[in-house]
């Protein structure tokens, strides 16, 4: 889910595809209203909104699927598709894609075994492959985090990887170190400066410090009671989805503390 800007939020709703949903009709927050969908042929497992008119959805074996959206002083209008781009590998064939994010018009992609890909979205109604990071050790890359000149992957078993130098989109560049092992099965990664948080399912939520000039080091580690699947960040307030535990807050200066500040059960 992301918000678009205000009124709509941008659901990527699984197997229903695209979901809009209204923001501030006047039942919401506890009953949202459904503005309209569009159906994709794959599962969408996330979305990252640009500009306030185009959305790029992860889409899976579809791959990545644009959309033309309402803008946010008009009136709610369905999304129209724009463009669509499968990804692929000559080792492994279609590839899916798991997550997206954009930054320079450019779309770093995480491609499952498929590793880290590319994309121009410069012109939404015609998207690009760049390349691709091609690393002598196959990677399955689950997420990608966008900080400054690098990205940061959440590979699964094999941990955390990272800062791959993105200064060239069509030629990612391998980081001087090896993988780091979160104790879990890292899926989801956010940063806030040089820290990343991670969600490492039943490794709980992993706390990593990245700098440069040294190689990644884990810093702590919360066990979070159940599957730690998903992880989001406000400020310096971490919020992780933690299954039958429901939604857990965490408070960190990214000091490589955390202080748990509040809990939902879903």
């Amino acid at each position: 889910m992301q918000l678009g800007n205000a009124p709509h939020i941008y659901v990527a709703d699984g197997n229903a595809g695209l979901t809009v949903v209204d923001l501030v009709n006047k039942n919401y927050p506890t009953h949202p209203a459904v503005l309209g969908s569009y159906n994709i042929s794959d599962f969408a497992h996330e979305l990252w909104v640009t500009n306030d008119t185009t959305v790029f959805v992860a889409a899976d074996k579809a791959g990545v699927v644009a959309f033309k959206t309402s803008k946010s002083n008009m009136a709610y209008e369905p999304p129209q598709l724009l463009d669509s781009i499968q990804l692929s590998t000559a080792y492994s064939g279609t590839v899916p894609a798991l997550s997206v994010k954009e930054t320079g018009n450019i779309l770093y992609v995480a491609a499952g075994i498929g590793g880290l890909m590319t994309i121009d979205a410069s012109n939404p109604e015609n998207l690009l492959y760049l390349g691709n990071l091609n690393d002598t050790v196959p990677y399955t890359v689950y997420d990608v985090w966008l900080s400054g000149n690098y990205a940061y992957l959440a590979i699964g078993r094999d941990g955390v990887y990272g800062p791959v130098d993105i200064t060239s989109p069509s030629q990612p560049v391998d980081p001087p170190y090896s993988a780091l092992l979160t104790g879990g099965d890292a899926s989801r990664i956010v940063m806030a400066n040089d820290t990343a948080f991670v969600a490492a399912k039943y490794g709980g939520h992993v706390l990593i410090n990245f700098k440069p000039e040294f190689a990644p080091q884990v810093l702590s580690k919360i066990e979070t009671g159940d599957f730690t699947s998903g992880i989001d960040m406000s400020n310096q307030n971490i919020y992780a989805a933690c299954g039958r535990s429901g939604v857990k807050v965490f408070s960190s200066s990214g000091s490589g503390k955390f202080e748990p500040i509040g809990a939902v059960q879903t």
